[in-house]
């Protein structure tokens, strides 16, 4: 079993569609979360982990937050609800 790890910022476009098998989230999402200006960046984040996971991949949250709440906003904020 071949692993590799990659840190990106969330801005830099460089990996290739489909690239990965897992996306870590370290405490990103919860930076979104506590900044009323930053909540309208969440889709485009999110669009963009959706861009380099493999089809079936994975986005593993870490947060500090209870995990219905940062479900619920994430929900709220992307139109899912």
């Amino acid at each position: 079993l071949r692993r590799r790890q990659r840190q990106m910022c969330i801005r830099d476009r460089s990996f290739p569609t489909d690239s990965f098998d897992v996306v870590i989230d370290k405490s990103t999402i919860d930076t979104f979360l506590c900044s009323e200006e930053l909540l309208e960046q969440i889709p485009l984040y999110l669009q963009g982990i959706c861009r380099v996971l493999k089809e079936g991949g994975t986005l593993i949250v870490i947060s500090f937050n209870e995990p219905d709440v940062v479900w619920i906003r994430l929900c709220l904020h992307c139109s899912l609800i």
